[in-house]
């Protein structure tokens, strides 16, 4: 199997895991796999930050789950501090570190946070904007 197909197989399981729910098979299957079976090195770890956040949320434990964002979180913002601005991979991390702040933050806090952004990479006004939750 080459390497693309392998790739979207990987997330294509990993997909299929989280819409049935199956998160203790999910969180080992990502925890078996290596970084350079995902398209981004921080993904794995994102991913299984997502997981053990759904999965808390599943039980009603609200603690863990906002730990386990809240880390996810952490881990993207020290990520994305070593990436140029301009590369596919920044705006991938920007991504998935959006996608974990929606799940903790407030509308208003949320949207705070993009216009930080917007005022520290101007020319990125467009990408993030459209983040923005309304």
């Amino acid at each position: 199997m080459c390497e693309k197909t392998r790739k979207s197989a990987i997330e294509q399981k990993i997909g299929t895991l989280i819409i049935m729910r199956k998160y203790d098979q999910a969180i080992k299957f990502v925890a078996s796999i290596d970084t350079r079976d995902l398209q981004y090195p921080f993904q794995k770890e994102v991913v299984l930050k997502n997981l053990l956040g759904l999965k808390a949320e599943t039980f009603g434990d609200s603690i863990n789950r906002h730990t386990y964002y809240s880390e996810g979180i952490l881990y993207l913002e020290n990520y994305i501090k070593s990436k140029k601005p301009d590369s596919v991979e920044f705006f991938a991390a920007y991504h998935d570190l959006f996608f974990l702040k929606e799940k903790i933050l407030d509308t208003i806090t949320f949207n705070n946070n993009l216009d930080s952004l917007i005022k520290a990479i101007p020319s990125k006004k467009r990408y993030f904007g459209s983040l923005k939750l309304h």
